[in-house]
């Protein structure tokens, strides 16, 4: 998936984001910080 600057994206809920962590709290070497829960389930532009 390529993603430019101000592309639209819908964040997975809670559960299906833990459901694809490893045992280390990561997706393919990227951890998954607590800051980032508050995007649960939204729709977000970068």
């Amino acid at each position: 998936m390529k993603l430019r600057a101000g592309d639209w994206v819908e964040v997975k809920s809670k559960e299906e984001i833990l459901a694809m962590l490893d045992k280390n709290g990561q997706l393919e070497g990227l951890p998954f910080r607590p800051q980032m829960m508050h995007y649960y389930r939204s729709v977000v532009s970068g």
